[in-house]
């Protein structure tokens, strides 16, 4: 399963940030997975991080998330169609399943290398 979390840029542009790692960081700093570079965000505001059967989301240093429009301090689970806020920035979370359908012609078919 793919997972992304997808925001409006401010010139109005679809943002998808792949959750593409088992740990990702979410800061002011630039070298942060998803840079968030406003006033009253942490150097690493917070971690996204997979867990078991989905993602969770880590605040870092008394930081706060929102989900759905609840406020955590501590770790919280996040799926897909939820609301992350991240100081004034929102993100939904995605997901698609990529779908690997084979006709049982081809399945029946040898494979053979390139």
């Amino acid at each position: 399963m793919q997972a992304w979390l997808e925001t409006t840029g401010v010139a109005g542009q679809q943002l998808r940030f792949p959750l593409s790692r088992p740990e990702m960081r979410i800061g002011s700093i630039g070298t942060s997975d998803v840079w968030i570079p406003l006033p009253g965000i942490g150097r690493t505001h917070c971690r996204i991080e997979s867990a078991p059967g989905g993602w969770r989301v880590q605040p870092v240093r008394g930081a706060l998330v929102s989900v759905n429009d609840v406020d955590h301090g501590a770790a919280v689970p996040v799926a897909p169609g939820d609301r992350l806020r991240i100081g004034p920035v929102e993100f939904a979370v995605r997901t698609a399943v990529i779908d690997i359908t084979v006709s049982p012609a081809d399945a029946a078919k040898p494979v053979t290398p390139a």
